[in-house]
């Protein structure tokens, strides 16, 4: 009876331990913004980018796009300062402006749902300012060396009439590019990644072949 016994908790622990280890996976696999991410694929031609195309529809050819305003993602519980609403709300805009400024000559950029529209949704997670970790006491004093979580640009382009997703993209970068210091003003700082995300984007949807009007 006591090795019986033995052998049910070593069974049981062992079913904790594996429960666990498939709870944290799948956790690491599902994204606030994109939601799960388990049949996402990585890019051949970018190796930071995960893509997850519609099975069916291709070369659909929109001759219009609709982009919403940029989520800026930041978790209550990061270590980093909260960026202030002033700042999320200049971000968005910036990111906004430039993905409009970009496809503007290449497709028609429309603010309403409709027909033959794409709408494009976007969300940036890992904007921070400072490049300390606060204690548990909200003190600035703690240095974090370790490596920090890298950026992501999280896009989900649907059909505006259906609300097919038609592709979805994931892409990271190294934490530095998407940080200021104290001392710096965080949107000239991360200027150079958003145009560098923008102009993937375009590339990827000219790709795909998404936009009538993006030259071949």
């Amino acid at each position: 009876m006591k090795y019986r016994n033995i052998n049910i908790l070593l069974s049981t622990a062992a079913l904790v331990v594996c429960f666990s280890l498939g709870y944290a996976a799948k956790k690491k696999n599902v994204s606030p913004f994109l939601g799960d991410l388990s049949g996402f694929k990585r890019s051949k031609e970018r190796k930071s980018l995960l893509v997850d195309r519609h099975p069916t529809k291709r070369a659909i050819n929109y001759p219009k796009m609709m982009f919403e305003p940029v989520v800026i993602l930041q978790s209550e519980h990061s270590h980093y300062d909260q960026l202030s609403l002033e700042d999320k709300a200049a971000l968005s805009d910036l990111f906004r402006s430039f993905a409009i400024e970009t496809f503007n000559p290449i497709v028609d950029i429309s603010d309403v749902p409709g027909e033959g529209v794409l709408n494009v949704r976007c969300a940036i997670r890992g904007l921070k300012r400072g490049n300390y970790y606060m204690d548990s006491g909200g003190t600035k004093a703690v240095p974090q060396d370790s490596k920090k979580p890298a950026g992501t640009l999280e896009v989900e382009a649907i059909d505006s009439v259906t609300k097919e997703r038609i592709i979805a993209l994931l892409d990271e970068v190294s934490p530095e590019k998407l940080a200021a210091s104290e001392d710096e003003e965080i949107v000239p700082k991360v200027s150079g990644i958003f145009k560098e995300w923008i102009e993937m984007l375009k590339n990827k949807f000219q790709q795909e072949k998404i936009l009538s009007n993006l030259p071949k």
